[in-house]
C-alpha cells in the first residue's frame, strides 16, 4: 500500500491550475410540519423510512501540486417505523498508512426534526455523538449518532471525504435497501483527466443526465427520481449486480510535458492478450515433466478421450491439497503447485489444464468471477471482476466444465461459488463469453412416515433424508465444516418441530463421491392435528412442507438463481388410527412451467383398505437461473406447492 500511494502521489505531482474547491452545499427546501405530520410513504406502504433527498458531489482538484478526489454527501430520511432507527447511525472505516490516515473526513454536520407539540424541533448533531476508534494497526473507524430519534423524526447529515487517490472514485448508489425520492449527484475533474462511467441498472431511469465540457473541466450531472428499495431476498446470488449505480474508472490522462497521454483502462482484445502472455497465467501452462510417469500409466492403459480425462481429473482431485483464496493472476507457477502438492483453485486447475493437454486433451483457461462478488461488465474488462479459474474442456465433442478443488464433488460438479452465469475463454484467437452449465443437479429425498398417537394430538414421525449430485456434497460438506456434534444440533434446530429428535447419520464422513449421504430424524410432532367433534383435521404433509412462500414479492427486476437445477421429492405414508376413516383429501394436481422449464406434481392416494394415506409432492427446477420474464411462472409455481402443501386431511371417528 505504501510503494502504491507513493506512486501516485509521484504520478500525479505537477504544477496546474487548481481546480475549483466545491465546498458548499447548494439549498435544500427546509424541512415542514407536513413533512413531519406524514406517517407513510406514498409510493410503498411497507416502507420503514425513505430517503428524501440523497445528494453526492464529487470533484479532482490540485492540492500542494498532486491531484486527490472528494467526496461530498448529504443525505436526508424520514423515519417511519422502529426498524429503521438503524439509519440514524453511520460508520465510515479509514485506512492509515505509517501511522496517518489516507482519507480524511471533514465538515461532518448533523440534524433530528421532531414534531414536538405541534412544533418543529431541530437537535444538532455535536461532537460527543462523534466517535472514532481504533480497529486495528492499519485501519480506523469513524461513526456517528443522530440524537433523539424516533418514530416521524427527519434526519439528515453531511461530510466531505478527502482522498489522495483519484484514479478510482467511489460507486454512486442511487438505489439501497430503503426507497428514494431525489438521488443526484455531480462528478466534476479536470479536462487532462478521462473517466469512464459505467451504468449499471439505471438504462432508460435518469431524469437528468448530462456531461458539460469548458475550458479546464468536464462536468457531469445525474438526477433518479421515485426509486422503489431493492430488498436482499431468496435465491439470487447477489442483488448488488442489480443495484441501480454509476461506477468510475480512470482510463486516461495527459500532463503538461508529456508528449502522448496514459492508457489506464483495457479493451477486451488488450484484455485477452495480457491473460494469454503472462508468465503467471498464458505462459504458465507448460508441460510438468516430473507428471509425466504419472500420465504414461495413464496412457498406457489405451484409455478412450473421456475415461482418460476423468483419471487426470481424479489424480488431482484427490492428491492435491486446496488451498484458500480467490485470485486471478496466481502466486505461484503450476511446477511449484506440483511439487507442493498444493495450490488455490485457480492453480490447481491451470496444472489440471497443463496435465490435461498433456495426454492430448484440448483445455483452455475459462476465468469468473465467483459467486457473489458480482457479475464481470461485458462492456468494459475490468481485473478486479474476475478472481477465479475454471477449466473447459472439449471432450469427444461436448463442452465440459471442471474444477479440481473439492473432493467431494463428482465430474463436472462445480463448486457452489463457481456457479455462475458466464464465464470467459482464454484461447488464442478464440477468447469468447461462454454460458456455464453442468448436468447434475441438487436432488432431495424426504421419506416420511408418520403413526398417529390417538387423542393427544401428536404424531410419532420419522424423516430420511438422502441426495443426489449437488444435494448429497452440501449434506457432506456441511458435515465437514461443521463437525458431528454442531451438525447434529444444527439438523435438530432445522427441524424445530419434532421434540427431542434422535439422528441418525449413514455416509456423511465418506469422501466417495459416487456412495449416498443420509440423515434419519425420529421423534414427537405435538399438536400436528386437532380435533372437532367427530372430525380429525390434519395437514396433508405435518413436516417438510413449504410454511412461506420463498417468494413473497409480486415483482422482481433480477433473476432468480437456484444455484443448481432444483428437485425436491417428498414421500410421506401416513398410518391413520383404526377407529377412524377417511372423509377428505386434499385433490391431485400437477402444474409446468413454461418452455419445460420445470414442475410440480402433487398427489394424494388412500392404500390399505383406507389405513394409509400416501402423500407425494415432487417440485422441479430443470434451470439454475430463470431470468425476470420467468419470475411470475416460478412465483405461481410456488404459491400452487405453498397452498397444497398447507391442505387438510378430514378423517372422522367411527
Amino acid at each position: 500500500m505504501k510503494k502504491l500511494l507513493l506512486l501516485i502521489i509521484l504520478l500525479f505531482q505537477i504544477n496546474v491550475i487548481k481546480a475549483q474547491s466545491f465546498t458548499h452545499l447548494p439549498s435544500f427546501r427546509p424541512v415542514t410540519l407536513a413533512d413531519l405530520q406524514s406517517n407513510k410513504y406514498d409510493k410503498d406502504s411497507s416502507a420503514e423510512a425513505y430517503y428524501m433527498q440523497n445528494f453526492g458531489h464529487t470533484w479532482v482538484y490540485d492540492e500542494l501540486n498532486h491531484y486527490e478526489i472528494a467526496y461530498q454527501v448529504f443525505v436526508r430520511i424520514k423515519i417511519l417505523k422502529p426498524s429503521a432507527f438503524k439509519l440514524a447511525t453511520y460508520e465510515r472505516f479509514f485506512a492509515k498508512e505509517n501511522r496517518q490516515l489516507i482519507d480524511r473526513i471533514k465538515d461532518i454536520k448533523g440534524k433530528t426534526y421532531n414534531l414536538v407539540s405541534g412544533q418543529i424541533e431541530e437537535i444538532e448533531l455535536t461532537s460527543k455523538d462523534i466517535f472514532k476508534s481504533k480497529i486495528d494497526s492499519e485501519t480506523e473507524k469513524l461513526s456517528f449518532v443522530l440524537p433523539k430519534v424516533q418514530v416521524g423524526s427527519i434526519i439528515e447529515y453531511s461530510y466531505v471525504v478527502h482522498s489522495p487517490i483519484p484514479f478510482n472514485p467511489e460507486d454512486w448508489l442511487f438505489q439501497n435497501e430503503f426507497p428514494t425520492e431525489v438521488s443526484e449527484y455531480f462528478f466534476e475533474y479536470p479536462k487532462n483527466f478521462s473517466y469512464r462511467a459505467i451504468e449499471q441498472a439505471t438504462e432508460g431511469k435518469f431524469d437528468v443526465d448530462t456531461c458539460l465540457v469548458s475550458k479546464r473541466m468536464v462536468s457531469c450531472h445525474w438526477i433518479m427520481r421515485d426509486i422503489p428499495a431493492i430488498r436482499k431476498e431468496e435465491f439470487a446470488a447477489s442483488t448488488d449486480d442489480y443495484v441501480r449505480k454509476l461506477h468510475f474508472e480512470l482510463i486516461e490522462y495527459i500532463m503538461p510535458g508529456m508528449s502522448d497521454s496514459k492508457k489506464l483502462a483495457f479493451d477486451w482484445p488488450s484484455f485477452d492478450n495480457y491473460l494469454l502472455e503472462s508468465k503467471l497465467f498464458g505462459k504458465s501452462i507448460v508441460s510438468v515433466e516430473a507428471a509425466q510417469p504419472i500420465l504414461n500409466r495413464f496412457l498406457a492403459k489405451k484409455l478412450d478421450t473421456l475415461t482418460l480425462a476423468k483419471e487426470v481429473y481424479h489424480y488431482i482431485r484427490d492428491n492435491f491439497r486446496h488451498l484458500s483464496g480467490y485470485e486471478l493472476i496466481p502466486d505461484n507457477t503450476i511446477t511449484k503447485v506440483f511439487d507442493q502438492k498444493a495450490g488455490t483453485g485457480t492453480e490447481l486447475n491451470l496444472l489440471l489444464i497443463s496435465l490435461l493437454r498433456q495426454v492430448g486433451i484440448d483445455a483452455y483457461p475459462l476465468i469468473i468471477n465467483t459467486r457473489g462478488n458480482g457479475r464481470p461488465w461485458k462492456e468494459f474488462p475490468a481485473f478486479k471482476r474476475f478472481d477465479y479459474t475454471l477449466v473447459y474442456a472439449q471432450i469427444q465433442g461436448k463442452s465440459i466444465f471442471l474444477d479440481a478443488s473439492n473432493r467431494f464433488l463428482k465430474w463436472e460438479m462445480l463448486p457452489r461459488y463457481c456457479m455462475v452465469s458466464e464465464g470467459r475463454l482464454i484461447k488464442q484467437d478464440d477468447c469468447k463469453w461462454i454460458p456455464i452449465t453442468s448436468p447434475a443437479k441438487a436432488v432431495t429425498l424426504v421419506n416420511i412416515q408418520v403413526n398417529f398417537a390417538q387423542n393427544t394430538g401428536e404424531i410419532d414421525t420419522e424423516i430420511d433424508y438422502s441426495g443426489n449430485d449437488y444435494q448429497s456434497a452440501i449434506f457432506r460438506i456441511e458435515y465437514l465444516l461443521l463437525g458431528k456434534e454442531k451438525y447434529i444440533e444444527a439438523l435438530k434446530k432445522r427441524a424445530d418441530v419434532i421434540e427431542k429428535p434422535v439422528v441418525s447419520l449413514s455416509g456423511l464422513d465418506s469422501t466417495n463421491t459416487e456412495s449416498q449421504a443420509s440423515i434419519r430424524l425420529k421423534g414427537i410432532v405435538s399438536e400436528a392435528y386437532h380435533e372437532s367433534d367427530k372430525f380429525l383435521y390434519l395437514k396433508a404433509l405435518p413436516v417438510e412442507g413449504i410454511k412461506e412462500h420463498p417468494l413473497p414479492n409480486p415483482m422482481r427486476n433480477f433473476p432468480v438463481d437456484f444455484t443448481y437445477p432444483q428437485e425436491k421429492i417428498i414421500t410421506c405414508r401416513i398410518n391413520i388410527p383404526d377407529n377412524y376413516k377417511i372423509i377428505e383429501l386434499p385433490k391431485s394436481v400437477r402444474a409446468s412451467l413454461p418452455n419445460d422449464g420445470g414442475r410440480f406434481v402433487f398427489t394424494v392416494q388412500a392404500q390399505n383398505e383406507g389405513k394409509t394415506i400416501i402423500v407425494s409432492s415432487q417440485l422441479q427446477f430443470k434451470k439454475a437461473i430463470y431470468e425476470v420474464e420467468a419470475y411470475q411462472s416460478v412465483r405461481q409455481i410456488f404459491d400452487l406447492v405453498l397452498g397444497k402443501h398447507r391442505e387438510q386431511i378430514v378423517l372422522q371417528k367411527q
